[in-house]
């Protein structure tokens, strides 16, 4: 997970993203919470659910800013990928 724009400007060859590191991920399925994951220092997380499609969200209310709700799919037996970006609500 990643936390974007870092600067109000982002210039070409300049890192304009970060890490979103210490975030409380919220996954629920049918409206009922199923798991939750904090995001490390370099922004990764692991979450072992059953097959089926969740709703992650982040725990904490931004301000300005945030991550919109968003459905993930899981299928059996495999991992999922899954790239999530956190409004920095800079411009």
């Amino acid at each position: 997970m990643i936390r974007s724009p870092t600067a109000p400007v982002c210039r070409q060859g300049v890192l304009c993203s970060a890490p979103a590191k210490d975030l409380v991920l919220v996954f629920t399925r049918n409206g009922a919470e199923k798991a939750r994951a904090t995001t490390s220092a370099s922004g990764t997380f692991r979450v072992v659910l059953r097959p089926g499609v969740y709703v992650v969200q982040t725990l904490r209310r931004f301000s300005i800013g945030g991550m919109r709700a968003r459905s993930v799919g899981v299928q059996s037996g495999r991992f999922t990928a899954v790239k999530l970006v956190l409004d920095t609500g800079i411009r």
